[in-house]
C-alpha cells in the first residue's frame, strides 16, 4: 500500500485545529482555577414587630422626657450586646419591603424636637456603638440656642443620622387647621431637604396629636414613614404613617428598659 503524504493545506488545517483545541482547554482550566466561588446573600425574614424607641433630651439629671447620658450609653450598649441592630426609620421601610437585609433583631432609635444635646451628648454615644438614629426636627427651632444648628445636623447626617420633620412650629394636628398642617408638612420637608441636601421621607406627629385625616395629609406631603406616641412595638401590619413607638423616660432601670422591647 502506497503512503500518500498529506498536502500542506491539510497539515495547516490540522495545526490550526490543534491550536484552537489548546486554547479552549487552557481557557477552561484557567476559569476553573481562578474564578471566585459564587456567593449569595442569605435570605432574611423581616420581623413583624419592631421596637421604635422614642427619646427626647439626653441630659442630666435624667427625669421625665430627659434621659441621662450615662443611662443612654447603658441602654445602647445593652441593645448591641443583646443582638439588636439599630437602623433608621427610613431603613425600616426598606427592611419591611424586603430591600434591606438585616439578620436577627432590629431596633429604631428616634429623637423628638432636635435638642442641642442630641448633638453634644447623644451623638458621641451613637458613634461609639456605630448606631444610626432618626431625629425629628422642628425647623423653626433651629435658630434657638437649645436646638441643633445646620452645621451640626449636616455633620451628623454624614455619619448615618437620619433627619425627619416635626413640623415648622411643632403644631399639634388636633388644634391646627388643615391648611396650616399641609403648609407646615411641605415647608419643613423642603427646608430640611435643602439644608441637608438629601431627601426627607420620615415624620413625627407633634404631641402625638392625630385626626382622622392625619395619615392622608402626611402622605400627600411626600412622607413614607411616620411615628406617633402610641406606646407599644411597631407592627408591620399597621399603617406605616401611624407607627407606634416605645417611650423611654428618664430614671428607669436597665431591666425596665429591656422589658419594654419584649414582644407581647
Amino acid at each position: 500500500m502506497k503512503f500518500v503524504s498529506p498536502s500542506p493545506r491539510a497539515v495547516g488545517s490540522l495545526l490550526v485545529l490543534f491550536a484552537v483545541l489548546l486554547v479552549v482547554v487552557y481557557s477552561v482550566a484557567y476559569v476553573r482555577t481562578h474564578s471566585r466561588p459564587v456567593t449569595t446573600v442569605p435570605a432574611y425574614t423581616a420581623l413583624e414587630k419592631v421596637p421604635i424607641l422614642m427619646y427626647h433630651s439626653i441630659s442630666k439629671p435624667g427625669q421625665g422626657l430627659s434621659v441621662s447620658p450615662k443611662d443612654f450609653d447603658a441602654q445602647i450598649e445593652w441593645l448591641v450586646d443583646n443582638g439588636y441592630t439599630p437602623i433608621t426609620l427610613g431603613q425600616l421601610k426598606r427592611y419591611w419591603d424586603g430591600e434591606f437585609n438585616v439578620q436577627g433583631k432590629v431596633v429604631v432609635i428616634t429623637f423628638d424636637d432636635g435638642y442641642l444635646d442630641n448633638y453634644t451628648d447623644a451623638y458621641p454615644i451613637l458613634l461609639k456603638y456605630h448606631a444610626p438614629a432618626t431625629i425629628f426636627v422642628i425647623t423653626d427651632s433651629i435658630k434657638r440656642d437649645n436646638h441643633m444648628k445646620w452645621s451640626q445636623m449636616q455633620e451628623m447626617h454624614k455619619h448615618g443620622i437620619e433627619f425627619g420633620s416635626h413640623m415648622v412650629y411643632h403644631s399639634n394636628f388636633l388644634h391646627t387647621s388643615h391648611d396650616q398642617i399641609a403648609w407646615e408638612l411641605k415647608m419643613s420637608k423642603k427646608d430640611l431637604e435643602a439644608g441637608l441636601n438629601s431627601p426627607v421621607t420620615t415624620f413625627c406627629y407633634p404631641g402625638g396629636g392625630l385626626i382622622p385625616e392625619a395619615s392622608d395629609l402626611v402622605r400627600e406631603a411626600g412622607y413614607t414613614m411616620a411615628v406617633t406616641t402610641r406606646d407599644t412595638l411597631a407592627d408591620r401590619s399597621e399603617d406605616h404613617l401611624l407607627l407606634s413607638r416605645v417611650r423611654v423616660v428618664g430614671g428607669e432601670s436597665l431591666q425596665e428598659f429591656a422589658s419594654k422591647l419584649q414582644t407581647p
